[in-house]
């Protein structure tokens, strides 16, 4: 019965997610898109900066656990300018090749439980190295950024 304060956060979008391949391959990772592959609220927003837009992720590859150490994400929107449709990724790990992946919204809903923030929750069907995998996704959205990109 606490009260939750929800401060705003003057940031730009930040994603959760999750895949899962037969088993043999699963990812799950927090991250901003990469201000390298210029998405749309480049220059709106003073971070993250190049290089430091992975909150944390690991990969786990035939029966391998390893920690994601850098992500390149681009998500992709609607023309409503904030819905996601879909995203570009490449993870890093330390022992590993790169690994690109990419995702499709087949499925979602938002919600706005709190006063700063909404969520895209949706089912995303993966294509990881030839493989068909699946999971959700969270893109959170703070209101600035819904007030600045909704068209």
């Amino acid at each position: 019965g606490a009260e939750r304060f929800a401060t705003p956060q003057d940031v730009p979008p930040i994603t959760w997610r999750s895949g899962n391949a037969n088993g043999d391959l699963a990812f799950h990772l927090v991250a901003f898109d990469d201000p390298a592959r210029k998405p749309d609220w480049l220059g709106h927003y003073d971070s993250p900066s190049e290089g430091n837009n992975l909150m944390w992720g690991f990969l786990q590859r035939d029966g391998d656990l390893q920690s994601i150490s850098a992500v390149s994400k681009l998500t992709h929107r609607a023309l409503d300018g904030t819905t996601p449709t879909g995203f570009d990724i490449v993870i890093h790990t330390a022992n590993g090749e790169p690994l690109a992946l990419q995702g499709e919204i087949v499925a979602q809903a938002p919600w706005a439980t709190w006063q700063n923030v909404v969520v895209w929750y949706s089912l995303t069907r993966w294509t990881i190295d030839g493989q068909e995998a699946w999971g959700d996704c969270q893109d959170i959205h703070y209101n600035r950024f819904v007030h600045q990109f909704s068209r």
